[in-house]
């Protein structure tokens, strides 16, 4: 499993090589700016709500992570229905 901070992907969403795996380094399709870990983090978020009618529980599980985390990443993000 990645693991962005406390947020981990799911196989769903990206394939799974090992650690040794040369494919997990940087190459020709690695963005020269780099990646914005933040972003990508609140797109999946994003996506996971979405995906459930943002039910918390349920995307939460989708992200692997614990309710209470996913809340305070939504809060962090000021992520509601309403403002998506």
């Amino acid at each position: 499993m990645i693991d962005l901070g406390h947020l981990a992907l799911c196989p769903a969403l990206l394939p799974m090589p090992s650690h040794d795996d040369p494919t997990l380094l940087p190459g020709p399709d690695f963005p020269e700016e780099g990646i914005d870990l933040e972003k990508l983090e609140q797109r999946l978020i994003v996506q996971a709500l979405r995906k459930t009618g943002w039910n918390v529980t349920r995307a939460a599980k989708l992200l692997s992570l614990s309710r209470d985390t996913l809340r305070y990443r939504m809060e962090k993000y000021r992520l509601s229905a309403e403002e998506i």
